[in-house]
């Protein structure tokens, strides 16, 4: 069975959001060698829509940096799965719809696949981690304090709490601080 992995930027103060992230060549390859590594790609709605929006595009523009060129390509082939309950269809190839997550369907999922990979969609980590379905955490903490936007795990419930092992840290050029985490 699978494994479940997160990626989500996160500003100093807790908050999440692609507005308030630096977004620059190394913090490119960086996604790019989680991508990597996953044969399979799970996106809450708001994200793939903001996704839908540029990448698809931009895995058609060589003349852009090499670093996003190279992410949008790995983004444009890997199968793609959107949990939401409202989208019903997905343009963008190589994507499918799920319209309810709980354990059981998740499980499906990750019995067809080896890794899978969360990018930001704050509430899809929520509720899956509320569900201890996810594995590993990458928590890419920007430079930044926001004052605004969604909270990372602001609707999060646990009967007991869940502790993680430190797994290791990389510190980017620009100050981003990723650090992974897995389940203990």
């Amino acid at each position: 069975m699978g494994k479940i992995t997160s990626s989500i930027n996160l500003t100093i103060d807790g908050f999440c959001g692609h507005e308030d992230a630096i977004a620059d060549d190394e913090h490119h390859r960086f996604s790019a060698k989680l991508l990597k590594q996953a044969d399979c790609l799970l996106l809450g709605r708001v994200t793939y829509q903001l996704f839908e929006k540029f990448w698809p595009s931009a895995a058609e523009n060589p003349a852009l940096p090499k670093p996003i060129y190279e992410l949008a390509q790995l983004l444009d082939t890997v199968k793609k799965v959107v949990v939401s309950a409202t989208l019903q269809k997905a343009d963008w190839k190589n994507t499918s719809v799920l319209n309810f997550a709980n354990p059981e369907t998740i499980g499906e999922i990750k019995k067809k696949h080896n890794n899978l990979l969360i990018f930001g969609s704050p509430g899809l980590l929520t509720s899956l981690t509320q569900m201890a379905l996810v594995d590993e955490y990458y928590f890419t903490v920007q430079p930044i304090i926001s004052g605004k936007g969604i909270k990372i795990f602001d609707e999060l419930s646990l009967d007991d709490r869940m502790d993680l092992r430190h797994v290791d840290s990389k510190q980017f050029a620009s100050g981003v601080v990723a650090n992974h985490y897995s389940r203990k």
